[in-house]
């Protein structure tokens, strides 16, 4: 056996990150207010969709935040948490008066194997979650609408999820994804009324 090999442990995952549109234009104190509404309605969420925040493998991205679940699953993901989440973004958004405090979200949801080391977890689930959240496709589908939230999810997440009646398939949008190396295609949700 060779020594350098390292042993793999790949798990399946479900894993979401998040992304706020624009951050880097805003001053200093209206990133602190945003980063702290994300955190807070993300944490609210992910309670009230009965995943506890201390049992999620939560990674800081600056801008946004990488969430490695290891036992919910999509029936959880693609109903309370979405909810909520936009729930409470929009009671957020209400909220403020400065509009450089208003928060805008971009999600991306995918599933798949993954090792997971001290240093964090890697593998082409990871990869196309990131992907996913990068696609100017979608980036333009949430700017055109002036919705204040946004989902990608990946073509295996949708077969799932339409296949399991957890979404609907008129909610959601297919969409190219050309990022890197990565081509393939993908199905956006941005709701209405945001």
């Amino acid at each position: 056996m060779n020594e350098n090999l390292i042993e793999a442990k790949p798990r399946h995952r479900l894993l979401v990150a998040n992304d706020i549109p624009g951050f880097s234009r805003r001053d200093e104190a209206a990133k602190i207010a945003v980063r702290q509404a994300l955190y807070t309605i993300t944490q609210n969420a992910c309670e009230a969709a009965g995943v506890r925040w201390r049992a999620i493998r939560h990674e800081d991205r600056g801008d946004g935040i990488f969430m490695i679940l290891n036992s919910a699953g999509l029936e959880t993901l693609l109903t309370p948490l979405l909810r909520e989440t936009l729930a409470g973004i929009r009671r957020h958004n209400r909220s403020v008066i400065d509009p450089q405090h208003e928060l805008q979200l971009r999600m991306a949801l995918n599933d798949g194997y993954v090792h997971q080391d001290p240093y964090g977890v890697t593998g082409e689930a990871v990869n196309l979650l990131f992907r996913l959240l990068e696609a100017e496709t979608f980036k333009r589908q949430l700017k055109e609408s002036t919705a204040d939230f946004g989902l990608i999810i990946s073509d295996s997440v949708y077969r799932t999820a339409t296949g399991y009646r957890l979404i609907d398939s008129k909610d959601f949008t297919a969409t190219c994804v050309d990022v890197k190396e990565t081509r393939t295609h993908a199905w956006t949700y941005i709701p209405s009324g945001s």
